[in-house]
């Protein structure tokens, strides 16, 4: 029995050394009583392990609660829980009028922890949450950052913490994610001493980029911009792969790291350089342009900037009714076919296709109803080859021309394995070769669908290599959408090249 403890006890403290959260309670789910409605009160101590440092009223939805504080209606919207059962709400902008300063009863909202250890010099850690636009909110906002400092920081009365966070969302992305969760990631090189997390919105208005939404159930009293907050985490790593930061959606702070920009202060080199148009801010506060690019309905000065459809689609991300949001064939708005397809655009593999002919493999063309209608499809000359990867220099791409999904999925179709199997073997040869997985669509569906979509099917090729003995310290994905095309979208030759999942070298 004491060795089975023994065994037990040195099992757990290899698990807790190797991948502990240094946030205590970063789900919510612990709490001081069952929260009956929204906070009218700025607590010290608003939830176990979480402190209010500007006494503010930040809120927590638990489904033990019966009334406007339940999970996953409540008082602010409808969301279920990124991870557990409960989440954190705060207000990220709390004026919108210039000629009206304050409204009553609300605040910019904060919330801080200290971390279960300080963070070690020059040690790399991961730092992550996950966010959402409550469905009930006026406004959406691109500020959200992650501040790590020594000591407690904090202000009186509701006032604003002007902070320079390590971990930001990108500026000019407006975040108006109502119907799932984004996760914000970056990495951090801890100067030493870190102890304190705080989360929220450290610029000032000026700086605070916003777009008005038209959201049926809203009204006077969400004349603000209110987020959900869950699954707080900060760990160490080795290196930025095992964090798993899946896009450019928020940048972290790693002084070490090549792309390390000193005019910014984040690892920004070659990532705003991308859009002539996203401006970032600066390092030391100054004030930032319009960052909105024409997309937000008013910018952080009050002046008028476009139209309120963020991502040109309708304004709501993937309410737009084009029918691609929610996993369908075209009822509500896009053709039967399915767009986002590797294989071809009106083609899946089918699973259990394994005849060939000179070269040749059966393509399914899936209805939804019929997969037995096949046709012949040319596959494409594979670039996963040794003699490709021995000419590999570091940013050198490969397509895996020979990988295919379910109709409108993620899922991988066994005749993927292939192709798989034959990078499996070349990493597997190559143990110094590090890569990063990209997936991309055409610019059918909203942004927000095909950027998840990309993501998703980038995962499963990362997740495949995994489950094959590849160390996932070598690898990361990510997901671009249509943001990397390789051809025109305007045909459906060009939309065909840009829907692919590539292996980018990286170290080599």
């Amino acid at each position: 029995m004491r060795i089975f403890c023994f065994i037990a006890f040195l099992i757990f403290t290899f698990n807790f050394a190797f991948s502990q959260n240094l946030v205590e309670n970063g789900s919510f789910e612990n709490a001081w009583t069952c929260p009956e409605s929204f906070t009218t009160f700025a607590y010290d101590r608003p939830y176990p392990s979480w402190l209010n440092p500007n006494k503010g009223t930040p809120d927590q939805f638990h489904p033990c609660s019966l009334g406007d504080a339940s999970v996953p209606f409540n008082f602010a919207g409808f969301m279920f829980p990124a991870d557990g059962a409960a989440y954190a709400g705060i207000i990220l902008r709390e004026t919108f009028d210039d000629s009206t300063k304050t409204y009553k009863g609300v605040s910019r909202e904060y919330i801080q922890t200290k971390l279960l250890e300080p963070l070690k010099k020059e040690e790399l850690y991961c730092v992550k949450l996950s966010y959402a636009n409550a469905s009930k909110s006026l406004f959406s906002v691109d500020a959200l950052g992650v501040t790590l400092t020594n000591s407690k920081i904090g202000v009186k009365d509701a006032g604003l913490i002007i902070q320079r966070p390590q971990v930001i969302n990108k500026p000019g992305h407006i975040m108006d994610n109502f119907d799932h969760w984004i996760e914000m990631c970056g990495t951090y090189r801890a100067f030493g001493g870190e102890a304190y997390l705080t989360i929220g919105n450290f610029f000032d208005n000026t700086q605070t980029n916003y777009k008005i939404n038209d959201v049926e159930f809203t009204d006077s009293a969400f004349y603000y911009a209110y987020y959900y907050i869950d699954d707080v985490r900060v760990f160490k790593i080795d290196h930025d792969f095992e964090c798993g930061c899946i896009d450019d959606l928020s940048f972290g702070s790693d002084w070490m790291a090549d792309n390390y920009d000193p005019r910014t202060g984040y690892n920004t080199k070659g990532l705003l350089a991308q859009n002539s148009d996203d401006k970032n801010r600066s390092a030391d506060g100054a004030e930032g342009k319009d960052l909105a690019d024409g997309t937000s309905g008013k910018n952080g000065s009050g002046e008028n900037s476009g139209t309120d459809d963020i991502d040109g689609n309708g304004g709501t991300g993937v309410k737009d009714g084009t029918g691609v949001a929610d996993g369908k064939d075209g009822s509500s708005g896009t053709s039967g076919t399915d767009k986002n397809n590797l294989a071809d655009n009106n083609s899946s593999i089918s699973a259990n296709s394994k005849d060939s002919n000179d070269g040749k493999n059966l393509a399914g063309n899936i209805d939804g109803n019929n997969s037995s209608n096949f046709a012949m499809l040319n596959l494409k000359e594979s670039e996963i080859t040794e003699q490709a990867f021995e000419k590999a220099r570091v940013g050198s791409k490969f397509n895996l021309n020979r990988i295919f999904f379910e109709f409108n999925s993620s899922e991988l179709l066994a005749l993927s394995y292939i192709e798989l199997d034959k990078l499996v073997e070349i990493l597997t040869s190559k143990p110094n070769l590090r890569i990063e997985v990209r997936g991309h669509t055409d610019n059918v569906g909203t942004e927000s669908y095909n950027r998840t979509l990309s993501m998703k099917r980038a995962q499963a090729v990362y997740d495949y290599l995994i489950s094959s003995g590849i160390d996932k310290k070598r690898m990361k994905y990510r997901g671009f959408g249509t943001k990397v095309p390789v051809a025109s979208n305007e045909t459906e030759e060009g939309r065909s090249l840009n829907r692919r999942v590539e292996i980018m070298i990286v170290e080599l």
